[in-house]
């Protein structure tokens, strides 16, 4: 058998202006093909106020080292976002109740998907007891299955 060595190193490497103002990542999310990635982030509010969800999704081209930002349809916020197997779709839950399909290939807002969220039983809100139906639900974790 050959046996192989891994050195893993942990020096940060360069920085990059994301063109987005002082945030905080919330997801990170790599491109199948490692070409891009994909980042929603929060702009952090004096308390008690909470965090702003950026209103728009970084995408960082990791060959060019160029940002630039992708905006929903409607003006709606990206909550949460997952991205296909293929890495040919974006699929973004957003502050409009909807979750937003995002073709790669074109960086644009191809498709909203409405769902009942509020009519839906498994919606509950704040408190305890937590709050009855209807309580607005937004997709705020989005998973894409194989």
């Amino acid at each position: 058998p050959r046996w192989g060595f891994l050195t893993v190193s942990n020096t940060p490497g360069p920085q990059f202006n994301l063109g987005a103002g002082v945030f905080t990542p919330t997801q990170f999310m790599i491109s199948a093909d490692g070409s891009a990635a994909y980042i929603l982030g929060e702009i952090p509010q004096t308390p008690p106020n909470p965090p702003l969800h950026l209103p728009f999704i970084i995408v960082f081209n990791l060959a060019t080292q160029v940002p630039f930002e992708i905006f929903l349809a409607g003006n709606a916020v990206p909550l949460s976002a997952s991205v296909s197997p293929a890495g040919d779709f974006l699929f973004v839950g957003a502050d409009d109740g909807m979750v937003h399909v995002i073709d790669t290939a074109s960086q644009t807002d191809t498709q909203q998907i409405a769902f009942p969220f509020p009519a839906n039983a498994l919606c509950f809100g704040p408190g305890n007891p937590a709050t009855s139906p209807p309580v607005t639900c937004l997709p705020d974790l989005v998973v894409v299955r194989p």
